[in-house]
């Protein structure tokens, strides 16, 4: 589960079932876009201060990844050397 500093009520959780962006209190939550299975499970999440709706991800796999929140996908940033 990570938590944006500057955006204390927006929770994004990875779980077993896919990722989630929630509010605060686990009232509400919305499942983000999948991403491809071959990436593996997301694992981190990080925030930009000057973009408060991209998310970026990396798997298990280590794939990079952004999302902005009114996109439909996952767009891969980079795949990190293993």
């Amino acid at each position: 589960m990570a938590l944006p500093p500057w955006q204390g009520d927006l929770l994004v959780a990875a779980t077993i079932k896919g990722v989630f962006v929630g509010m605060a209190g686990a009232t509400s939550w919305r499942a983000m876009p999948p991403h491809p299975s071959w990436w593996g499970p997301l694992v981190g999440f990080a925030f930009l201060p000057e973009e408060p709706d991209l998310v970026f991800a990396v798997s298990h796999e280590g794939v990079v990844a952004a999302w902005r929140m009114s996109d439909a996908a996952w767009t891969p940033m980079a795949l990190l050397a293993r």
